[in-house]
């Protein structure tokens, strides 16, 4: 049976004398998989304006776990299914969608691996079909947990060494030749690396957790700063007294760094907000009944955060947990979603109309499968000290940051829900891409979207509305 449960932490923000908003609704669930462990690690909105997913299925492949690849349109609807992998276990943990329409997928293979473990890296066509594989045996045994795609149409891949557990980044071209590699963490700890984010001076943010060698407590939130070349240029643990667990940071607006995480062994969410040099602005403990994960965060349009993870519910058993901030880091509502009783988000993203998508996997105990949930627009009107009110006039701002390495955003306000198409052009007015919006599908308010290139000029139109301005990639 289907179930939704809105959980607001009422006690706790009435101490603190704030008053949590309404959760948005959500829009639909979907349980993608097969007959045995099928689990969804990380989602993106793709250029048609369905889903790219991806993780592992035990159900289909070749055998053990093969990495699995589901394209589905903007209902959830599956279009088409990939398994990538080999007799023994292969696993993909992050997913992108690629400049030319195609995707890049990191992850791990025993299948071909020239030791224990590999980081597997694959390219496929914007139908799944495999057109290139990578594994870097040769420089490291590990996972590869993040991939991006670079300015120069290469890839940064993050993760981990194995052996000796240090924070791994890998640089490759566009056929997944390594161009450089580099492990980031002290000789005397164990350093995890999860996440990777390109950052808008060209170089590369990793972000883990540290751990004493020989495993002991004390764990800290682990990021490490690298410049284009991957040289480290600082590192920093955040957190305590307790210890955390982090698997999430990404670069924010204002050239600083967010960072998702939870304590252990007590299970509490913590967020933590970061300079540009990486020393702590501030961070919040959200407390709940039960013991709570975080596993993913991502800043929203407006500037605030959005993280998901997973519940301890005392009835319900495991739900997948989301919980939403302002920007600075004061929750605005908290939302349980959930199937069965062994559920949980592991990617959130938000889309393109301002609401959410997320994947992770639901199910138990003798099975699991992939798990989609999309989420509603924040309420109009909703009291979220992150947010602004409507605008009361259509309008287009300079792209940011610009010049911008990789990608630079776009943001322009809607007074009324409007047909609305963004055009791209190249600096001899060429257009080189765009994309469009029916009036059903963009509210009225403001909207951000993201765009890589180089030298280019952006047009929007909404209605009779329309303005332009020019953008330089900084290489």
């Amino acid at each position: 049976m289907n179930r939704s449960v809105i959980s607001i932490l009422a006690g706790l923000m009435m101490m603190s004398g704030a008053v949590l908003a309404q959760a948005p609704d959500v829009v639909w669930t979907r349980v993608l998989g097969g007959g045995s462990f099928d689990k969804g690690y990380c989602v993106e909105q793709t250029d048609d304006l369905g889903f790219i997913i991806v993780g592992e299925t035990n159900s289909y492949g070749a055998g053990g776990s093969d990495v699995y690849l589901i394209k589905t349109d903007s209902l959830g609807l599956t279009e088409w299914a990939r398994t990538i992998g080999g007799s023994e276990d292969d696993i993909g943990y992050c997913v992108q969608q690629t400049s030319d329409y195609g995707y890049i997928i990191a992850g791990m293979t025993r299948s071909f691996s020239v030791g224990s473990q590999d980081i597997y890296l694959i390219k496929t066509d914007a139908s799944g079909y495999t057109l290139w594989t990578g594994t870097y045996g040769d420089l490291a045994h590990g996972e590869g947990k993040s991939v991006q795609q670079t300015g120069d149409n290469g890839y940064i891949i993050g993760g981990t060494t194995l052996g000796f557990e240090k924070a791994l980044l890998i640089k490759t071209d566009g056929l997944g030749q390594a161009q450089w590699h580099n492990t980031y963490g002290s000789s005397s700890d164990c350093n995890y690396g999860n996440c990777v984010d390109q950052t808008s001076d060209g170089g590369y943010i990793i972000s883990g957790y540290r751990t004493p060698y020989p495993y002991g407590e004390d764990w800290g939130i682990y990021i490490a700063k690298a410049d284009a070349s991957g040289w480290m240029s600082w590192d920093q643990i955040l957190g305590g007294p307790e210890s955390e667990v982090c698997y999430s940071g990404r670069q924010t607006l204002d050239g600083g760094y967010i960072l998702g995480a939870y304590t252990s062994p007590f299970g509490d969410i913590r967020l933590f907000k970061t300079d540009i040099d990486g020393h702590e602005q501030w961070s919040h403990t959200y407390v709940n009944e039960g013991t709570d994960f975080c596993m993913d965060v991502q800043q929203t349009f407006e500037g605030g955060f959005i993280m998901v993870g997973q519940t301890n519910d005392v009835v319900l058993g495991y739900e997948a947990y989301i919980v939403r901030t302002d920007h600075n880091g004061n929750m605005t509502w908290n939302l349980t979603v959930g199937e069965n009783n062994s559920d949980a988000g592991y990617s959130i993203k938000q889309i393109h109309d301002g609401g959410y998508i997320i994947c992770g996997m639901c199910g138990g105990p003798w099975s699991w499968d992939i798990y989609l949930i999309r989420l509603a627009p924040d309420g109009v009107g909703v009291n979220d000290p992150g947010s602004s009110p409507l605008p009361t006039e259509f309008n287009v701002t300079q792209n940011f940051p610009n010049p911008f390495n990789p990608t630079t955003t776009i943001s322009f306000d809607l007074t009324v829900a409007s047909q609305v198409k963004l055009d791209v052009f190249d600096i001899n007015g060429r257009c080189v891409g765009g994309v469009g919006f029916g009036e059903s599908d963009l509210l009225p308010g403001s909207h951000t979207i993201t765009f890589d290139g180089s030298h280019y000029i952006y047009r929007l139109q909404a209605g009779e509305y329309q303005a332009s301005g020019k953008m330089v990639l900084m290489k």
